[in-house]
């Protein structure tokens, strides 16, 4: 054996310590060829990729090093077929038939098969769990033991989701608002069910405090969908019903019924939902020092949802009335949000509505609402 040659081999395998390169290399070797593998006279085996053969010996580079191995100490040749080859040349079809191979077949180099295969992952524990962070490991397992624990306590078929927030306004008066919300949604073949409220409480107090005063409002919502042509269609007759007092526009009771027409519209690949239905309705309003009334009206509703990453999403809902009778009553409710992680455990989401109802003395309402969410899937149990 030549002194150059082991040299070469001692050096391949002090290599081993460098744990990048060694990495580096077998990734690019994979891509190369296919893995080769000389029995040396001497007992080693050295295992890597031909690059080229000359007179005296074979270039091969192994995941450490290049170097020749001299014919004289290459006792056998022998290269591993990868499994699940996508492309097998210069074989023709009688070989084949003569020469079946099979997954992780040695053959002899001689045969001159071109295989070009899947290539393996740079890391062997790409994707596995134990690349993942410590803490995000133990967050996932506490979601999925939290999960676990309260799925049977929740309805079957039902989602429901709660909703809460906190905030501090200081002006020339202190104000501190609460709001709380909850919506529970049940769908069947053709029909569906959705449940909603909310409640808010807000404090005012001068910048003295010597005098407050307290204001809320509050209301609940019933809202029917039947998909009258079938479960494959996307018509639908709706009927909805919503109650709700405000201490601040002086709304004593207020009653909206609606029944409508709409057409549901979703794009799957996108994760985009729509839906927009219309038809008569008529309100009760009773306000604080006038008369209670009755006003027929029709009304626009529409909706769109959109999930833009498992991370993120965007919510839209409208309503729109106009009278029918001899006033001149129009109402109008406009939301916008982005709702973050909208599928964990605890999800942030960021509105914008805007309230307009031009029978009131405060025509319109603006919030900008930040609010933790919480919900309870029981649709997958």
């Amino acid at each position: 054996m030549s002194l150059a040659f082991r040299i070469a081999l001692n050096f391949s395998r002090c290599a081993l310590i460098c744990a990048s390169a060694a990495l580096f290399c077998r990734a690019a070797d994979a891509r190369a060829a296919a893995e080769s593998t000389l029995k040396l006279t001497t007992g080693e085996i050295v295992k890597g990729a031909v690059l080229s053969k000359t007179a005296s010996g074979i270039l091969i580079k192994t995941a450490y090093a290049e170097f020749v191995v001299p014919y004289q100490l290459i006792d056998s040749e022998s290269v591993k077929i990868p499994p699940a080859p996508k492309k097998i040349s210069d074989v023709s079809e009688q070989e084949e038939m003569s020469m079946p191979m099979q997954e992780g077949e040695i053959i002899s180099q001689d045969a001159n098969v071109d295989a070009l295969v899947e290539y393996p992952p740079l890391f062997d524990d790409s994707g596995s769990s134990n690349r993942v962070p410590e803490f995000l490991r133990v967050l996932r397992t506490w979601q999925d033991d939290y999960i676990d624990f309260i799925t049977p306590y929740i309805p079957e078929g039902w989602y429901i989701k709660l909703s809460g927030g906190y905030l501090i306004k200081q002006t020339s008066t202190s104000e501190r608002t609460l709001d709380l919300a909850f919506s529970a949604e049940r769908v069947w073949d053709v029909h569906s069910l959705n449940l909603s409220g909310y409640y808010n409480y807000t404090l005012y107090t001068d910048t003295e405090g010597a005098s407050s005063a307290t204001t809320d409002k509050y209301g609940l919502a019933y809202s029917y969908r039947w998909k009258f042509l079938g479960a494959q269609s996307d018509w639908y007759i709706n009927s909805n019903l919503s109650y709700k007092v405000d201490a601040i526009k002086l709304i004593n009771t207020q009653l909206d019924q609606v029944i409508g027409v709409g057409y549901a519209y979703s794009i799957k690949d996108w994760g985009i939902s729509t839906s927009i239905d219309t038809g008569p309705s008529v309100r009760y309003l009773d306000l604080e020092n006038e008369k209670d009334r009755f006003i027929p009206s029709w009304s626009l509703n529409e909706s769109i949802y959109w999930d833009i990453t498992d991370l993120l999403r965007f919510e839209h809902t409208a309503s729109l009335s106009a009278s029918l009778g001899g006033e001149n009553d129009a109402s109008a409710y406009i939301m916008v949000g982005l709702v973050f992680a909208p599928k964990s455990v605890v999800s942030i989401a960021l509105r914008y509505t805007y309230d307009y109802d031009n029978l009131t003395d405060i025509k319109y309402e603006e919030r900008f609402i930040i609010s933790f969410e919480i919900p309870f899937d029981g649709r997958k149990k």
